[in-house]
């Protein structure tokens, strides 16, 4: 899979919950091609750097806004026949920390490149949002053709430390024709300088503190071949010590390249062994096969502190076959002189050289042996890699890893939508149980208050159809014996007593059956159950039955209701039994949240005032006072009697503390 194709992938939060799946596949191989592409390329190595930290800006006061022109502007200018293509900034470092970090980088800044006829153009810049930190990473900027030999950079926000901005770079290369150039002149607006740690100049000596480049060994070469060639001198050299490199034929040479051997276990010198000076000598093989000296070099002699740096010489693209590196000053180390190099490679334009055979000149006895360590391109156990290659490499590898990072960050967010996906699926299957279970129990419940309310419906048929017919079957004989004993006024008092109940136990009995059959009662249908009492009760009496106002569809509580047909068969029964009443009047009102229900009738009547056995007007004034309601009652002798009831309407869906019990 191209990892170009991970462009096609969607934005965690873009992704359907149903293609997190294959996402999280796509992801995981583009991660696996990523990990196994990051095993090839180099890694950073961290140094030990004692001086030429780089180029440092110095402090200035911290800006809330960004500034109109640049706080500090950097020209470098390269070798005018190396038009530069490509620019590397590499970060400083801070050594005030155990763990090495970036120091100094820029966050609003820009790179432009300089024409010949002095015209800049930008290209490339971060001024409308900060530079995202590299860390130790080198970032790499495309120039734009016709390429230049200088670059210009302009720095508008630098690092902040404790509300002050300042500005540090490690290195600048240039990089043309596959060969990282050394820049000739370095100008800066402002500059803090303390030697030997910061200068301009040490932004563009090509000492970093990124350590050797060399590549990533997948083979893990073990053995001879993984060591580093060195040698002991006990006695100074008496001898200039040469280092001769016999290239096969005559090549166009680019740069030589001295790699510092890696010191020996627990040693921390950084550039152990190194020579403090180094001569160069190229010379051409003629048609005869003749060796032949050329021109010196424009630079041949070098003086050398490389730390822990690739020190490179300059071919100058001339051509020749062998090579002679002479080599002096060693350094000491146990009071003996040390010769120490992990690698001499040759080359050009990013093409490594073979080299078809070395020899030693000048060096102690038995120094040769080994000397094959100096051009088997490894250094420090590892591929030797040019630097300009190896600067890329790098870049690719910081690229890398952030992309990563990214597909990391995005596979643990699927992840957790995922999880949290399958966490709402078990919360929601046993949910779904228990609303499952709740709804069998609610059916269950449901089918026996069916079963109930229908065992209740046979009982009140049964009821109605075997008591009620033995009620009316009494009331019937009671009233044969009536017609036919009229004569004896006893027995015709007993049959009306008998036949009185037989009507007032069968209205009951319908009232029974009525309740039970009912699980609400509203005030409408209450009402025409006490008319219905009333006519049954009042037979052969001219009953007139009223309803004044409004009366609302509300739900009547238990104990009201009870109590109104209580209260109501109480009077009932005596206008009945005791009222001898031609003419009865009942009224029900409705008026200002009261209800009243007034029974009036044209009989006997009596004195209130006189207790009367079987009235049960205590009864009817108690449950009066427990409705929370008043009752009047009017009646005289030979006067007839009125009692009317009233009750706020808003009381009748009320449940009382207490209900008054009576045995009627």
């Amino acid at each position: 899979m191209d990892l170009s194709e991970e462009d096609a992938v969607c934005a965690p939060e873009s992704v359907s919950l149903f293609a997190i799946p294959e996402t999280l596949r796509r992801l995981e191989q583009q991660r696996e091609q990523m990990q196994a592409e990051l095993e090839l390329l180099p890694e950073l190595d961290p140094v030990l750097q004692n001086d030429a930290f780089g180029y440092h800006g110095g402090y200035l006061p911290a800006l809330e806004t960004l500034p109109e022109e640049p706080r500090w502007t950097v020209d470098v200018r390269f070798y005018k026949k190396a038009p530069i293509k490509k620019v590397v900034l590499v970060p400083a470092v801070d050594r005030r920390f155990s763990k090495v970090q970036s120091y100094g980088f820029p966050r609003r800044f820009r790179v432009s490149q300089i024409a010949d006829d002095g015209s800049v153009r930008v290209v490339k810049e971060w001024m409308s949002e900060d530079c995202p930190d590299p860390g130790r990473s080198p970032i790499v900027i495309d120039l734009q053709a016709p390429w230049p030999d200088a670059v210009r950079l302009e720095v508008f926000r630098g690092a902040m430390e404790e509300g002050k901005e300042y500005l540090a770079l490690d290195e600048l290369f240039g990089i043309a024709k596959n060969e990282v150039f050394k820049a000739e002149t370095v100008e800066v607006s402002r500059e803090y300088t303390s030697l030997p740690y910061w200068h301009r100049s040490f932004l563009v000596d090509q000492q970093t503190n990124l350590g050797i480049p060399v590549a990533a060994d997948v083979l893990e070469r073990e053995g001879s071949r993984a060591k580093d060639y060195s040698v002991e001198f006990e006695e100074a050299p008496t001898k200039p010590c040469v280092i001769h490199i016999d290239l096969g034929r005559n090549r166009r040479l680019g740069w030589v390249s001295l790699y510092p051997a890696k010191p020996p276990e627990g040693i921390l010198i950084p550039g152990y062994g190194f020579p403090k000076k180094v001569e160069l000598k190229v010379f051409q093989d003629t048609k005869e096969h003749l060796r032949r000296v050329q021109a010196p070099l424009a630079q041949s002699s070098y003086e050398v502190d490389p730390s822990n740096n690739v020190h490179r010489m300059a071919g100058y693209n001339r051509l020749g076959r062998w090579i002679e590196i002479t080599v002096s000053d060693f350094p000491e180390h146990n009071g003996r002189r040390v010769f120490s190099l992990g690698e001499i490679l040759v080359g050009n334009a990013g093409e490594t050289y073979r080299v078809k055979e070395v020899w030693l000149e000048g060096f102690p006895q038995g120094a040769e042996q080994g000397s094959e360590q100096l051009i088997d391109l490894m250094s420090n156990g590892k591929p030797a890699m040019f630097l300009q290659e190896w600067l890329l490499k790098l870049r690719d590898r910081e690229e890398l890893s952030r992309r990563l990072q990214r597909h990391t960050a995005w596979i643990e967010e699927l992840n957790g939508r995922w999880d949290q996906f399958f966490e709402r699926m078990r919360v929601g299957v046993v949910v779904a149980l228990v609303l499952i279970a709740l709804s069998i129990a609610v059916i269950a419940i449901v089918q026996r208050v069916r079963a109930v309310r229908k065992m209740r419906y046979q009982i009140s048929r049964d009821l109605h159809d075997d008591v009620g017919g033995t009620l009316g079957s009494i009331a019937l004989v009671a009233e044969e014996i009536g017609s036919s004993g009229k004569g004896d006024k006893t027995l015709q008092g007993d049959v009306e007593e008998l036949v009185l109940l037989s009507r007032e136990a069968f209205v009951s009995l319908r009232e029974v059956i009525w309740l039970t059959d009912k699980s609400t009662i509203r005030l409408p249908e209450l009402l025409e159950r006490l008319e219905e009492r009333c006519q049954r009760m009042l037979r052969g009496v001219d009953l007139s039955v009223e309803r004044e106002g409004e009366f609302p569809d509300l739900v009547v509580s238990l104990t009201y209701k009870r109590h109104l047909l209580l209260f109501f068969r109480e009077v009932i029964s005596n206008c009945a039994r005791h009222s001898g009443a031609k003419k009865v009047s009942l009224v029900f009102k409705t008026d200002e949240g009261l209800l009243t229900i007034s029974l009036e009738d044209d009989g006997c009547g009596f004195d209130p005032e006189r207790s009367f056995k079987g009235w049960g007007l205590k009864s009817l004034k108690k449950r009066a006072d427990e409705m929370q309601g008043e009752m009047l009652l009017k009646s005289s002798p030979g006067g007839g009697t009125l009692i009317v009831l009233s009750v706020p309407l808003r009381l009748l869906t009320s449940k009382l503390v207490s209900s008054y019990q009576t045995s009627n």
